[in-house]
């Protein structure tokens, strides 16, 4: 499984098609949160430029890194800035000042609890970078319409779907059908307590299901291996935490349907959901005010979305486990992967990118 979560697949991803552009002004830098701070794709060789941790505390960039990224601000036309980062925020208000000619681009991707002061200060320094970039990048139409923290800043805020990466070429990907799947229940990202996934065996063990897989790691992993135990023996969960993006394709291409149980508006995009919808694999998600997760899943079309409890996403379950159901929502969905292909997606940045030049 990727060490990176999904601000950093979508910072790799804004900045190879800004690589491939024709036009060569068009280069980009990224900020992204987690490990992976800084991330420049020129139109020849990348540089990492990564977060240094002191103790409890991440320092984001030392004086030096500042340098760094100057430099290469330099030799920049656009500037591509992913928040929410109370860190990142700052970095970029810093080039702002220090570069005021220089256009700058922010993608948003979800909004932010503000229960602290580092979520106050997360908020306003995220509210001046929004008022002192060219232009706003978000991720669905419901993400724009419900946040509150893009809600001054709709005039200039623009969509940009994500695509999907694609490991095997059309050919090789395996469309399997309702009989020919070998589990009828997957659930893959981060296993934390964040992500709902306890909810999702809950849910599993109301509905009909006979099996589960739950892939991916994270800090919850070995207490739901033990709450597993304690699921009915005629029901079969099981786990698997590592695993290749190939892989990942050929687990969710043999399960009958998708499961993200997320309920908080932290999750915004859910890109699992479209990779879902590349194998013909229906999804279960949950309504998330402030998310763009239930816009992805269109509700009775590519799957089904439902209130995040276990008996609503157990119905959900029992519904899509019907084989004309599924039949109908698995046609759908890989009708409609097409919209977030790799291809599609690079001529959205590009149109995104002269907006801002």
């Amino acid at each position: 499984m990727s060490k990176h979560g999904g601000v950093e697949q979508v910072a790799k991803a804004i900045n190879v098609s800004a690589s491939h552009q024709n036009k060569k002004y068009i280069r980009a830098i990224s900020l992204a949160s987690r490990e992976q701070i800084a991330y420049y794709s020129p139109m020849l060789g990348e540089t990492f430029i990564r977060s240094h941790v002191f103790g409890k505390l991440k320092i984001p960039l030392r004086l030096d890194d500042y340098i760094k990224i100057l430099r290469i601000v330099r030799g920049s036309d656009t500037i591509i800035y992913h928040l929410p980062d109370p860190f990142v925020s700052m970095v970029a208000i810093f080039i702002k000042v220090a570069l005021p000619h220089k256009r700058s681009v922010v993608l948003w991707h979800a909004d932010t609890k503000i229960v602290s002061a580092l979520g106050s200060l997360l908020y306003f320094s995220g509210q001046v970078l929004l008022l002192l970039c060219d232009l706003v990048i978000t991720t669905s139409p419901k993400l724009k319409s419900e946040s509150l923290h893009l809600a001054p800043h709709k005039y200039k805020c623009k969509i940009l779907l994500l695509p999907f990466r694609r490991p095997v070429t059309p050919e090789r990907m395996p469309y399997l059908g309702y009989h020919e799947r070998e589990h009828d229940c997957i659930y893959v990202g981060r296993v934390e307590s964040y992500k709902n996934v306890k909810m999702a065996i809950d849910a599993f063990n109301l509905s009909n299901a006979r099996s589960l897989l739950i892939c991916g790691q994270g800090d919850d992993l070995a207490t739901l291996q033990v709450y597993a135990r304690s699921i009915d023996t005629f029901k079969r969960i099981d786990f698997v935490p590592t695993f290749t993006d190939t892989e990942k394709y050929q687990l969710i291409s043999a399960s009958k349907m998708l499961i993200l149980p997320s309920k908080d508006y932290s999750e915004a995009f859910g890109i699992v959901q479209i990779e879902a919808f590349a194998t013909a694999t229906p999804v279960i998600s949950c309504q998330i005010k402030r998310s763009g997760v239930a816009w992805v899943n269109r509700n009775n079309f590519t799957g089904l979305t439902c209130e995040p409890n276990p008996k609503s996403l157990a119905d959900s379950i029992n519904r899509i486990y019907n084989k004309y159901t599924w039949q109908r929502m698995s046609s759908n969905s890989l009708d409609i992967s097409y919209l977030y292909s790799q291809e599609m997606f690079h001529d959205n940045v590009r149109r995104l990118l002269e907006i801002a030049y």
